[in-house]
């Protein structure tokens, strides 16, 4: 229950986890440490409810996924974080008895007129309820009302409209039961506090969350910044950036939901290394650290993180220069995102961003100018790419899907969960445009992708149906892999060591798409490996 020592967050300058205190029927275990990003949602359960949870968070560090990824949930969106919970209440409870939001166990340093503003936004979000300046504070609102986007499946529904609990969804509204359906959330709150003829009271007193329904709640803002654990509050050029370091008085980030004599449906909290300065000595870890797990992530040093922090905050000063003094634009919503309609709509929205972990690196053009057109491959990196006299190609990012037309709006061929393997080498069968219909290998299912995805592969030796990978030495201490040839990609994997054999599938100048001994693809620099001169294809260089 007590929280672990900065050194053991593997997720490092954040940390998740589920509640220290003891609920009833609650689980996983109070104080268990989960992943932001996951492949997967998170099972949890209290007495009042059992379901799945989920946290996005844009630049994560250590990430299992990037929603914010192609084929991705937060494919195209400009919110910084998502929370998803889809699952069941385990007794019937009245709309305006089920709230969200945060509490805190510990007094606040709130700034002058919070508490007003609070009010303001009350007026603007009904049922709304805060009490900042409290022993205990705390800011909550209607489930059913404030949530961004509420889907709802019953018994009897048609099952494929029931959404898997397992992987997260970007949801739209799918009224049942008591609550009718709406476009967005505005008209979704606005509905909570009109006043029901028949009653004489507010919907939300009269409408209720069934036990054996299925609901699934959306939460999102574009306006949070969990990484520099900070809120940006919009400005007519730009937005003003404020840390929540100062005011939380060494406490988390909670995201909770209870009723109104306090019983908890869901209790998570996420803790940025930045407020533990002021967090009580009682609240660590006293005593060894636990055996380490085998798919624990090594951490960066202190150093690194700053190196990586300032490196971003020069990238996004640089693109706010490049647009006029202007940031990127926010999403039309209450939390950051306008609802989406349906989705058909979410699935055809604008291809533009690639999958990598950030959208604040530069797309520079030949001339070396910020562009503000969508993300690409960088100009230096075209070389890399399928032409027109190649039979076989690399898949050189990961998590991508297989579609049966060449368009984005296409349906795919494979379910999500069978994505292609990065590195995996395909025939080449058809182009048309910038698509290419591929094989994949030692079976007969075809599909389009993007011929951006597509490298070349070297071409000697034939080896299973495509070239033989040339063999490259590591001549660099400390090095993983990275998920795109970009420095600020997300890595993974263990450290290579110096002088450990790997095979180069694709290279350019700068970058190799690499196969090290334990199977996982990534990218690293040229200049941390030596290609062997008598390997398959070295001659090629």
């Amino acid at each position: 229950m007590s929280l672990p020592p900065l050194e053991e967050w593997h997720q490092r300058p954040l940390l998740m986890r589920w509640t220290p205190r003891e609920l009833e029927e609650s689980s996983p275990p109070a104080g268990t440490v989960l992943k932001i990003n996951s492949e997967k949602t998170i099972p949890f359960e209290t007495s009042l409810f059992k379901g799945n949870f989920h946290m996005s968070v844009r630049y994560a560090e250590n990430s299992e996924v990037n929603p914010w990824g192609e084929d991705q949930v937060c494919f195209g969106k400009k919110r910084k974080i998502v929370a998803y919970v889809n699952g069941q209440f385990k007794k019937k409870l009245a709309f305006d008895d089920v709230f969200f939001g945060f509490v805190w166990p510990r007094a606040l340093n709130p700034p002058s007129g919070i508490q007003i503003a609070m009010n303001v936004c009350a007026k603007f979000s009904p049922g709304t309820i805060s009490d900042i300046h409290s022993k205990t504070p705390y800011l909550l609102n209607l489930v059913a009302g404030g949530a961004d986007n509420v889907h709802i499946w019953k018994p009897g529904d048609p099952i494929e409209e029931k959404l898997d609990p397992t992987v997260p969804h970007a949801l739209f509204e799918r009224a049942a039961g008591d609550l009718p359906k709406f476009k967005n959330m505005k008209e979704r709150a606005k509905w909570m506090s009109a006043i029901n003829p028949k009653t004489g009271k507010p919907n939300s007193a009269t409408s209720y969350f069934e036990p054996g329904w299925t609901y699934s709640f959306e939460f999102y803002t574009h306006l949070l910044f969990l990484h520099k654990f900070e809120v940006h509050f919009p400005l007519p050029l730009t937005s003003f950036p404020v840390s929540f370091e100062k005011y939380f008085n060494g406490q988390p980030y909670p995201i909770c939901a209870q009723t109104k004599s306090g019983e908890k449906l869901w209790d998570f909290e996420i803790w940025h290394e930045k407020t533990t300065k002021k967090t009580p000595p009682e609240v660590w870890r006293k005593g060894p650290a636990p055996k380490e797990s085998p798919d624990s992530v090594p951490q960066l040093s202190p150093k690194g993180l700053e190196s990586r922090r300032a490196s971003r905050m020069l990238d996004r000063k640089l693109k706010i220069m490049a647009n006029g003094g202007v940031e990127e634009e926010s999403d039309d919503s209450f939390h950051s995102c306008p609802s989406i309609a349906s989705f058909d709509d979410f699935e055809q929205e604008q291809d533009h961003e690639q999958d990598g972990t950030s959208d604040e690196e530069l797309d520079r053009s030949p001339d070396g100018k910020t562009s503000s057109a969508p993300a690409s491959p960088p100009v230096h990196h075209l070389d890399l790419f399928v032409s027109k006299d190649d039979d076989y190609g690399v898949v050189l990012w990961s998590g991508k899907r297989l579609r049966v037309d060449p368009s984005s709006s296409a349906r795919y061929v494979s379910k999500r969960r069978e994505k292609i393997p990065q590195g995996i080498q395909v025939k080449i069968l058809k182009r048309k445009s910038d698509w290419t219909l591929v094989e994949l290998p030692k079976s007969n299912v075809t599909g389009w992708l993007r011929s951006r995805h597509l490298g070349k592969i070297n071409s000697t030796a034939n080896h299973g149906g495509g070239p033989e990978p040339k063999v490259a030495l590591v001549t660099a201490k400390r090095k993983r892999v990275r998920a795109t040839p970009k420095t600020k990609a997300r890595r993974h994997g263990s450290y290579l060591p110096v002088g450990q054999e790997i095979h180069v599938l694709t290279h350019t100048d700068k970058w190799a798409l690499v196969l090290p001994p334990n199977n996982i693809f990534g990218w690293v620099k040229m200049a941390n490996i030596k290609i062997v001169p008598d390997s398959p294809g070295a001659d090629d260089d």
